[in-house]
């Protein structure tokens, strides 16, 4: 159970899957307090059974291996809310109508031959099969947001 939290937590470290960023935290706390309450009620033991000094040897290794590896999920964190991981795009264009796919395809052309722009552009109209994806992917994987101002978008 215990490992099984453990890579529960260290999942939700890496890869954030609640959007809202207060529910992510949340769910880590929550994570590292049954995984805490697991280890200390392990440790508790007041019977004199034959393996209840190796239950407790096990728990006490544990112990020392969330103990090890908290640093590690601690720096992922603060690596993924610089924003230094798992950021796909450098860049999203909107164009939000037919009109102006041609010049969000001539912009995204335009950036990925700018020797600035190390990662993909993701252009909204090559990706349009799931919304709830397109906008997981804005949420989580996009740096820049870039929207065209054309006159669909001031009716949306």
């Amino acid at each position: 159970l215990q490992v099984a939290l453990v890579a529960s937590i260290a999942m939700v470290v890496a890869l954030q899957p609640w959007r809202v960023k207060w529910l992510n935290r949340l769910d880590i706390l929550f994570g590292i307090a049954l995984l805490q309450l697991l280890l200390v009620s392990a440790l508790a033991f007041n019977t004199i059974e034959p393996h209840a000094e190796v239950v407790g040897w096990i728990c006490l290794i544990a112990a020392i291996m969330v103990a090890a590896l908290m640093p590690l999920f601690l720096a992922l964190a603060l690596l993924k809310r610089r924003g230094a991981v798992l950021r796909h795009y450098q860049f999203f264009l909107c164009q939000c109508s037919p009109e102006a796919s041609a010049c969000a395809r001539w912009l995204s052309m335009e950036l990925l031959d700018k020797r600035e722009v190390t990662r993909g552009v993701f252009l909204e109209s090559d990706s349009l099969m799931s919304l709830d994806r397109m906008l997981a992917c804005v949420a989580s994987d996009v740096d820049v947001l870039v929207v065209l101002g054309t006159q669909s978008v001031y009716y949306r």
